[in-house]
């Protein structure tokens, strides 16, 4: 009879600690699930923010970092990085944002290289961060939607029914920033 109370006295503890792993587990997913949830509203808030600063600075950003020589478009750096230093202090984007747009701009002054001034230069034929030559005004309230991986994230942005903008994110000390607009704009880097 001892033998059948002891087997029976260890199913029932492995039965528990079954149960308490299970809940341990359901408790992990919701925390992983409350996490991605805080995620995705703080990389809708970041897209959101960054562009209502854009909408409303756009204008006013000093583009002076192309000029006319020998009748090409050149890009003058100082004047480029003094334009991105403008983003950075947004507090919107990262510093591999920046890299990424001065890549961009440099591929683009090979190319303009082999274009006459007086043509659309290549690469600015539209608005890079809009990815459209007409503003809408629908991108600072858009719906996004993100693939979340570790503290990086992939984003788009629905600014019609027809179109998605393609956004790279990272999260640098606990704070989600852009660090690569997706438009195509012709120009490999």
């Amino acid at each position: 009879m001892k033998p059948f109370i002891l087997a029976t006295a260890l199913l029932l503890m492995g039965c528990g600690n079954k149960n308490e792993s299970a809940a341990t587990i359901k408790k992990a997913d919701t925390v992983t699930t409350t996490v991605k949830n805080t995620d995705q509203n703080d990389i809708t808030n970041a897209l959101h923010d960054f562009f209502a600063w854009y909408g409303r600075v756009n204008e006013k950003l000093s583009r002076d970092f192309m000029h006319e020589k020998n009748k090409h478009l050149v890009l003058d750096e100082v004047k480029m990085k003094a334009y991105f230093a403008e983003f950075k202090q947004s507090g919107f984007v990262s510093d591999e944002f920046i890299a990424y747009e001065t890549k961009f701009y440099q591929a683009c002054a090979k190319i303009w290289q082999t274009e006459l001034v007086g043509d659309v230069p290549t690469g600015l034929d539209a608005d890079r961060y809009f990815c459209a030559q007409d503003f809408v005004d629908a991108y600072d309230k858009a719906p996004v939607t993100a693939t979340i991986t570790g503290d990086r994230a992939k984003a788009w942005l629905s600014v019609a029914a027809d179109k998605k903008l393609s956004f790279e994110m990272k999260k640098e000390n606990g704070k989600w920033l852009l660090a690569k607009v997706n438009c195509d704009s012709g120009v490999k880097y």
